[in-house]
């Protein structure tokens, strides 16, 4: 029987099985795979989050639920191949922020180029052609490039140490994930900030919904504090104190 409950589970009102970790009586760390639809399971769409309105990130609920033998794994003396079991996910989220600063380029351009007229006292009388939205677009579309090239780098490590099962390449897809994150995600809140730079107040508006990018990166960019990734790497450069090898690295 496995019971239990779980907040922020995020996408399960999308699959149709879902994996749990779960400790059994005499202390055995297993993964079951549970049918959502089977009796017992309860997932609520209760996630109240500020961003990632849309991954049904709510609560699940097991009650008494009957899990067959043949769908636990029991994860001791499993090989469990990957020394470093979170940087997929979390290179994932630095991904998705990445994606999120394209969207950031493609609505502050449909801002400019929208706007009809400029402020009375903009140095020209065509947003497009004005030299300070320009930049500002131009900062934009680096921030974004830079997001993506660092994104794709930690994945290309990662690609390898997968490829390989080469415990070093691991180590080092963490690193530049890890790094990867503590420089995008600043730059990413202010890029969506800079946004409304282009737009005026109109911009602002409920119906553009341009809130959401800064929405969805803050709430992304919290799964895992940049201040304890930091940390780690700077005590990595001066001690060489390995990173952490368990969740959020």
């Amino acid at each position: 029987m496995l019971n239990g409950e779980k907040y922020y589970s995020t996408g399960n009102l999308y699959t149709d099985h879902i994996l749990v970790s779960a400790v059994t009586l005499d202390g055995q760390f297993a993964t079951a795979l549970v049918p959502v639809r089977d009796p017992g399971v309860v997932i609520a769409e209760d996630w109240d989050g500020i961003g990632q309105r849309q991954t049904a990130s709510g609560t699940t609920v097991f009650t008494n639920v009957r899990i067959a033998a043949q769908d636990v794994v029991f994860l001791e003396g499993e090989d469990r191949r990957a020394p470093v079991e979170a940087t997929f996910p979390q290179l994932y989220l630095s991904a998705i922020i990445a994606g999120i600063l394209r969207a950031v380029v493609r609505d502050a351009a449909e801002l400019v180029l929208g706007r009809g007229r400029n402020y009375y006292h903009a140095v020209a009388a065509r947003p497009a052609e004005d030299p300070l939205l320009q930049e500002i677009i131009g900062r934009l579309a680096s921030t974004a490039y830079v997001a993506e090239a660092s994104v794709l780098r930690a994945a290309e490590a990662l690609a390898e140490a997968q490829a390989s099962a080469e415990a070093g390449l691991f180590r080092e897809a963490s690193l530049r994930a890890a790094k990867a994150k503590v420089v995008v995600d600043g730059l990413a809140l202010e890029a969506a900030t800079r946004l409304f730079d282009v737009g005026g107040a109109s911009a602002a508006t409920q119906r553009a919904r341009l809130d959401r990018h800064w929405r969805n990166i803050r709430t992304i960019s919290s799964h895992n504090p940049v201040a304890y990734k930091a940390r780690a790497l700077g005590d990595l450069i001066l001690n060489n104190t390995p990173l952490p090898s368990a969740a959020f690295f």
